[in-house]
């Protein structure tokens, strides 16, 4: 994530669009935290449509159980703003 986070301060440098007047190291920190947040984001909303999966397997019986748990996801996701 670090990698990635540096390749895009410096792209985004590159092409005139930011200019880094502070640490590059705590912008750069910046960036990995908000992915580290997003992937929490994601594993807590995947966890959330698991348990509700789980919970309701009598009612879904028949149903593709990976089908279910995506539109779960997608519509636990929509609710919060966040985008999958």
């Amino acid at each position: 994530m670090r990698r990635i986070a540096s390749n895009i301060v410096a792209r985004l440098e590159k092409a005139g669009l930011m200019r880094v007047t502070g640490g590059r190291d705590t912008l750069e920190q910046r960036i990995v935290a908000a992915f580290k947040a997003n992937v929490r984001a994601e594993e807590d909303i995947e966890a959330e449509a698991a348990l509700f999966a789980e919970s309701h397997s009598r009612e879904l019986v028949g149903m593709d159980r990976y089908k279910v748990l995506q539109l779960v996801k997608e519509r636990l996701a929509k609710e919060r703003g966040f985008t999958l």
